[in-house]
């Protein structure tokens, strides 16, 4: 074997050492393009001293696992395990070390015995490469199960690719269906050919890469780190890779902390919920009943009964009727049924959530929700397996916390209002956030000549305090025109005539011409252009045969908002994440702009400071022009809460 200039010498100079023997090199043609099996002490050894030896560029990691505990079946058929049950068996390695010309790949399977001294693999994983896997969200918590801490850096090859075709897999709820069975059978066959889109496989196949070898499970760690250079080209190419790699590459560590710091949830509060939710539907079938509809839970009753109303056209959907919540509130003035039909359907989802079911209880006697990572078309967060997100806020304190700990909150005040002024760049919105409360400046400006004196130059409390109705009409033509809302939905919602809404929604963006402006103009570049964007970077795609209508208009508005806030936001809980680590505190709910965290009862004040200082950080950093406000709310520690009110069971009870 010929040396390396100067490890010859080395070698002569450390023979006189004997309490220092020598690092030997290791010839990598023993292991190159081979799978190499590690099932002792000496070759675990003998892998790490390779691992640091070698230049390596990026490694391929990948496990196979099992779980300690059974699966439990969600009503919707799919199985759902316990994350805090994972059992790691075997550990998938690809070294890929790489210049300019070529690629040199070193594969290893590791079995994990007890004997190991698994702690060893720290080594591996501290190194200042980038570790490549396809679904990282499951490699994390095995790395976890087996204690020991995450690698730096993490580029998910799943996550990159749901980016990279943002917005190109909705499912068209526009679409016609002959009835239920036909729409079902329509969504199972959309999620099929999007999993299937996104899959390892179909993935390397749009890359150009050879059929994959998916013989072995081990084989994913050799295909992601082969995907990986031609994805990141790819994402370059796009412009999204900055976005990636600022956003949400870190926010697969945190995604899947969250998953695994789970929640702690009452059973006895749970108990008393489903029994109240039990006599709630009972006595509320009996009203229904009374009004004519015999069983509210049959789409086929229901179509006789508003068809004997006369009412059935209002709920037209397709080629099909809806009568979902969404559906019902537009038409409450039609019939009263029709409201205590929307409560029962509320009250038959609360009775169904699985989070009041035991089952679902993990090892660790904590709940452990599935944190969904850019499933949505803003980026957002999503949850299910119990969709936490979607908790009624009068039930968030069957949420508790262990003994010694505390429940904070710090939600980020009319945020969304901030970003769309700043994203579009309007002085006067800039100006009316920066006041203080949003919606009583915007109120004193525009009713101005109908204000006295005294309330044209009030404070925003004052003004608040005796004006809340204007206010409301404020806020509600605020986020409507963020979320594109028509005159007609604004007349539903303010209880007034179409021809007066839209003569507020025409004077409120006369109020701001910079907006207004941008609102006209962005959706016709994003037309052309085939998509709009984060502030970030992150794209939102234009479908090839989409129409240039009224609701493609509204997302392209919207979506360079929402996408921001989302955006600003995971950055937020990637410092958090890291920081919390100090104060033994721990994220658990990530909750559109408002962060949820665990913390030591001593110190839960000082945690609820960094995280408001660190919300309002983040976001100045990218626009130092907004006076951002957080909301704090620590007054009941006890249980998770809306605004400190703890007793919001009982009192929902007792209705």
């Amino acid at each position: 074997m010929s040396f390396l200039p100067g490890t010859e010498k080395h070698l002569q100079q450390a023979k006189a050492k004997e309490n220092r023997p020598p690092i030997l090199p290791r010839s990598a043609s023993y292991t190159s393009e081979k799978t190499t099996r590690v099932d002792s002490a000496k070759e675990l050894d003998a892998l790490i001293d390779l691992a640091l030896q070698l230049p390596i560029s990026s490694i391929g990691i990948d496990f196979k696992h099992t779980y300690i505990t059974s699966a439990v079946t969600l009503p919707n058929g799919q199985d759902k395990h316990d994350i805090s049950a994972i059992q790691p068996t075997e550990l998938y390695l690809t070294f890929c070390t790489a210049n300019v010309l070529s690629q040199e790949l070193h594969s290893f399977i590791v079995e994990l015995k007890a004997e190991f001294q698994i702690e060893k693999l720290q080594f591996v994983l501290d190194l200042p490469a980038t570790f490549v896997a396809y679904n990282a969200n499951i490699v994390l918590h095995c790395i976890w199960a087996l204690e020991l801490n995450e690698p730096n850096y993490i580029w998910d090859i799943l996550i990159a690719e749901k980016a990279r075709y943002l917005g190109q897999h909705q499912f068209e709820k526009q679409q016609k269906f002959d009835g239920l069975t036909e729409k079902v059978e329509a969504k199972d066959s959309f999620t099929k050919e999007r999993d299937d889109f996104y899959s390892l496989t179909t993935t390397a196949t749009r890359y150009g890469l050879a059929p994959l070898s998916t013989q072995h499970i081990a084989d994913n760690s050799v295909n992601a780190v082969k995907l990986y250079y031609l994805q990141v080209q790819a994402t370059i190419m796009q412009g999204i890779h900055n976005h990636l790699l600022e956003v949400e590459m870190p926010w697969v560590k945190t995604n899947a902390t969250m998953e695994r710091n789970g929640v702690q949830v009452c059973r006895e509060q749970c108990a008393k919920v489903l029994a109240s939710t039990k006599e709630k539907l009972a006595r509320w079938q009996s009203e229904l009943n009374s009004y004519g509809l015999n069983n509210p839970n049959s789409h086929d009753a229901k179509l006789a009964f508003f068809d004997s109303l006369g009412l059935l056209q209002y709920f037209k959907d397709g080629n099909d009727y809806s009568f979902q919540r969404e559906m019902l509130s537009k038409h409450y003035d039609l019939h009263p049924a029709i409201k205590l039909l929307a409560k029962y359907n509320n009250m038959a989802a609360i009775s169904k959530d699985v989070i009041f079911q035991p089952g679902l209880v993990g090892m660790d006697s904590r709940i452990h929700p599935i944190h969904k990572h850019l499933d949505t078309v803003t980026g957002r967060q999503a949850t299910m397996a119990p969709n936490i997100l979607g908790l009624p806020a009068v039930l968030r304190p069957i949420i508790i916390a262990p003994t010694g700990y505390g429940i904070g909150e710090v939600d980020l005040a009319q945020i969304e209002v901030a970003i769309t002024a700043a994203v579009y760049n309007d002085v006067n919105l800039i100006a009316k956030y920066n006041a203080g409360d949003l919606y009583s400046a915007l109120a004193q400006e525009f009713y101005w000549d109908e204000l006295t004196v005294e309330h044209q130059t009030c404070s925003p409390d004052i003004f608040k305090e005796h004006h809340a109705d204007k206010r409301h009409v404020m806020k509600q033509c605020t986020l409507g025109l963020i979320y594109g809302i028509s005159a007609y939905g604004l007349a539903k919602k303010l209880q007034v005539p179409e021809s007066k809404a839209q003569l507020l929604m025409d004077k409120f963006l006369a109020m701001f011409p910079t907006l207004d402006k941008a609102m006209h103009t962005a959706p016709q570049y994003g037309a052309i252009r085939g998509y709009v964007s984060t502030f970030t970077g992150l794209q939102r795609l234009r479908s090839e045969n989409a129409e240039r209508n009224r609701k493609e208009k509204n997302w392209m508005v919207n979506m360079p908002v929402q996408g921001t806030a989302a955006a600003l936001f995971k950055m937020t809980g990637n410092r958090l994440h890291q920081l919390y680590k100090r104060y033994d505190a721990k994220l658990i709910v990530a909750l559109h702009d408002a962060f949820v965290f665990e913390a030591p009862l001593d110190r839960l004040e000082e945690v609820a400071e960094l995280t408001s200082q660190v919300m309002i950080q983040v976001i100045q950093e990218k626009f130092p022009q907004l006076n951002i406000r957080t909301d704090i709310n620590i007054d009941s520690p006890q249980c998770w809460n809306k605004e400190g009110d703890a007793v919001t069971i009982a009192n929902w009870l007792n209705k």
